[in-house]
């Protein structure tokens, strides 16, 4: 089974309604592709053109090989975004001048 995604898939799922819940600009939406892909039902992805049953499954795979899973339609958004994890990693904060860090249990440390 391929790691990646066809980039052709990618480039539909980062211009999908959802991708805009997620960011506004491209290069954090291909950063957070798995995420994006998730906020999709199966249904979602067979109405996107250029997408069939065999591409979805594929995405169906991927997604399992990342640790998660399509939305389920009866799921709403907000609960699949409220699974989302933070990437590890500094953050800088927007109101003062510190770095937040995540530690390996997701909890926030100031550094």
């Amino acid at each position: 089974m391929e790691p990646d995604l066809p980039e052709r898939v990618v480039e539909i799922l980062v211009r999908s309604k959802y991708a805009g819940f997620v960011s506004r600009t491209m290069s954090a939406r291909l950063d957070y592709i798995v995420e994006i892909a998730s906020l999709h039902t199966r249904d979602d992805l067979l109405r996107q053109r250029g997408l069939g049953r065999l591409t979805a499954r594929r995405i169906e795979r991927w997604l399992e090989l990342h640790g998660t899973r399509l939305r389920r339609v009866d799921e709403s958004l907000d609960s699949v975004i409220c699974r989302f994890e933070f990437r590890r990693g500094a953050i800088k904060s927007k109101t003062r001048d510190t770095r937040i860090l995540a530690n390996s249990s997701g909890a926030i440390i100031s550094a």
